[in-house]
């Protein structure tokens, strides 16, 4: 079994811990028509965030215009009713992507936060009826707390393949030491 394998079980175990269903699918989509028109202004405003900070801003110079379009994208995936292995390999791929750029976690983690906040308030500035609203920021909730826990876990697996390139220790092994401390 693979990296990402062993990642999608976890993404798959997420869902079903989260209780992440059919009905989470469908107000996904829905979302996603109610959430359109701003998802673009969200996405300025996380970027206003990001260049503010000396700490994030050196990871996105030069390329803010290109970045919007991408996470713009990346938002109307998140929204589109598909959460499965398809969905889980390109969410593991921007993971992977923010590793390869040496973007420490915690700034993808606060982040997120950012993008949960403003799409909850948005989603109850919007839809009139409270209890539809709060169905609909449970589901967005879900997918953006799974979403990230991929992110992470795209950190975390390439963790184990530096040490075990580093020790030539197998994965197995490592895995048995981490889970026995």
């Amino acid at each position: 079994m693979n990296t990402s394998d062993q990642a999608y079980r976890v993404f798959e175990g997420l869902k079903d811990l989260l209780s992440f269903g059919p009905e989470d699918s469908r107000n996904l989509v829905e979302l996603r028509e109610i959430l359109a028109p701003i998802i673009p202004e969200i996405t300025s405003d996380f970027y206003e965030v990001l260049q503010a900070q000396a700490e994030t801003a050196k990871f996105i110079e030069g390329r803010v215009e290109q970045l919007k379009k991408t996470h713009v994208a990346w938002f109307f995936d998140v929204l589109g009713g598909e959460y499965g292995r398809d969905f889980f390999d390109r969410q593991f791929k921007i993971g992977l992507t923010h590793v390869r750029i040496s973007l420490p976690p915690q700034y993808v983690e606060g982040i997120m936060s950012f993008i949960r906040f403003s799409s909850v308030s948005a989603i109850n500035a919007k839809v009139e009826d409270s209890e539809k609203a709060s169905q609909l920021a449970s589901s967005l909730t879900k997918i953006l707390d799974i979403n990230l826990a991929v992110i992470n876990l795209s950190y975390h697996e390439n963790r184990l393949d530096k040490l075990t390139q580093v020790t030539g220790m197998k994965r197995a092994l490592l895995e048995n030491l981490i889970l026995q401390g």
